[in-house]
């Protein structure tokens, strides 16, 4: 966790980015930050002057939701759900879903979505056979009608981002909601998918569920390539053309997300197959150094693209790797990463309790950053 920022956030941006990484049951983490900012968005509006209250009365939003509050949400995995699940529109156009609400998915669905049934168990020992989990048990969460139910992704409130990784085409395929552009067997055009079929596809995560069959192909979880969405979402950004269109990185707000950092050794037993595959505490060595290295590198990209390398100290040498602790902390990149105490795996639901403690910490600890942004955003209006 870096130190909290003396400066507030970059009130010129003319596009702004929410960035959620993946991370499974520890999307909670970035769930109860994304909580509390609704709090503080809510009671920013309510000490705003008549002038920027206006705007947002005259769109009849009283609460503030965060897809209000940003031009393009991004996320992968947990963070696609998350996505999908405050993009979701609901009656009158409005987000559907409180960020409360979402932070439910996790503690009151998350051990239905990570139960392992008993034949499972026996007949797929260490899911070495199969992935640990029927999908079918996240799509039940997230077709109940209190959740997605059948909304489009095409009519979310705001545009989002959501990373999946196709393995018939063996490209990336990036959710958004004027369709597949880049795709290789689907033109560009109004996506008629569900939200809970994006989720799926996102969440998708290998040896843990089955790929999620969209559009005649098998799609897995976009962590695969971009477990922190950040460069995808700047790179998306900059090649926008309808208004707000940025044009230059200096143009671009980003608050980036994680669902928490370990920094003790992996534990990969001998360094064979076995070693490198088999669960353990934390999850699968191979796969946690995958989409830990990935998040981490695409942390330090968007810094320097976002923020630029300001040498601590009048320090002159090169640094071939930034310390965390200089990492997002703006003006235009807000990196929110808190450290774990465990390894907690992906599927971890007994960590729920520490997760939520996490997050709350996390949260208290950047409430004036946070309060800061509050009022940017409210100050700059409904998106």
């Amino acid at each position: 966790m870096r130190p909290q920022a003396d400066s507030g956030p970059y009130a010129g941006a003319v596009f702004r980015i929410l960035s959620i990484d993946g991370g499974g049951i520890r999307g909670l983490i970035p769930a109860l930050l994304l909580e509390q900012l609704e709090v503080l968005l809510e009671q920013a509006l309510q000490s705003a002057g008549e002038h920027e209250a206006a705007s947002w009365r005259e769109r009849g939003i009283v609460s503030p939701r965060i897809a209000n509050c940003f031009h393009l949400i991004a996320g992968t995995s947990t963070g696609g759900l998350l996505t999908a699940a405050l993009t979701t529109a609901g009656p009158g156009g409005h987000p559907k879903l409180t960020a409360a609400e979402a932070v439910s998915i996790y503690e009151k669905q998350g051990p239905a979505i990570f139960s392992l049934p008993l034949w499972r168990r026996i007949l797929n020992p260490f899911g070495l056979l199969r992935p640990r989990y029927p999908l079918a048990q996240l799509r039940r969460v997230l077709e109940r009608e209190a959740l997605f139910g059948s909304a489009k992704l095409a009519d979310a409130c705001t545009d989002v981002l959501i990373a999946s990784y196709d393995t018939i085409h063996t490209a990336p395929r990036l959710f958004t909601r004027w369709g597949a552009p880049g795709s290789k067997s689907i033109e560009p055009g109004r996506s008629e998918l569900s939200m809970a079929e994006v989720a799926l596809a996102t969440s998708a995560a290998p040896t843990y569920f089955e790929p999620e069959d969209v559009e005649g192909t098998h799609l897995i979880d976009g962590g695969v390539y971009a477990a922190n969405p950040a460069i995808v979402a700047v790179s998306m950004a900059l090649r926008r053309t309808e208004r707000p269109a940025p044009t230059v990185p200096a143009d671009l707000l980003m608050i980036s997300l994680g669902t928490g950092s370990w920094e003790r050794p992996l534990d990969y037993g001998k360094g064979g197959v076995l070693g490198w595959v088999r669960p353990r505490k934390g999850g699968e060595p191979l796969l946690e150094a995958i989409l830990d290295g990935q998040a981490d590198s695409a942390s330090e990209s968007a810094h320097m693209i976002l923020n630029g390398w300001s040498p601590p100290g009048g320090q002159t040498w090169w640094e071939s790797t930034l310390p965390p602790a200089l990492i997002g902390g703006g003006p235009r990149f807000w990196r929110y990463q808190p450290n774990l105490p465990d390894p907690l795996a992906m599927d971890d639901v007994g960590s729920i309790p520490t997760l939520r403690r996490i997050g709350l910490e996390s949260a208290s600890h950047y409430e004036q950053e946070l309060r800061r942004l509050a009022r940017l955003l409210v100050s700059s209006g409904p998106v």
